[in-house]
């Protein structure tokens, strides 16, 4: 049996929603652009979006707060000085 793959890929911040339709072979004389309509409204609300928290995201987090803490500190030392 014959299948057509139509992969779609789309992002929210950043999250990305990914989802792969398999479409069967009595449906092959439809056009790509009619193919990702019918996948993407198959899949509205169905893939669920949430962020990864890996040590990456908590070293890049972790990173951001010292970052603004510094600064903070730094401009309150210049105004007091």
């Amino acid at each position: 049996m014959n299948k057509k793959v139509v992969e779609i890929v789309g992002g929210k911040e950043d999250c990305f929603e990914r989802a792969i339709v398999i479409v069967k072979s009595s449906r092959l004389g439809l056009s790509d652009t009619q193919l990702h309509r019918q996948a993407g409204g198959a899949i509205t609300g169905m893939v669920s979006c949430r962020p990864r928290r890996d040590w990456r995201w908590l070293l890049r987090t972790g990173v951001r707060y010292l970052a603004v803490l510094a600064a903070g500190a730094g401009l309150g030392w210049l105004l007091l000085h």
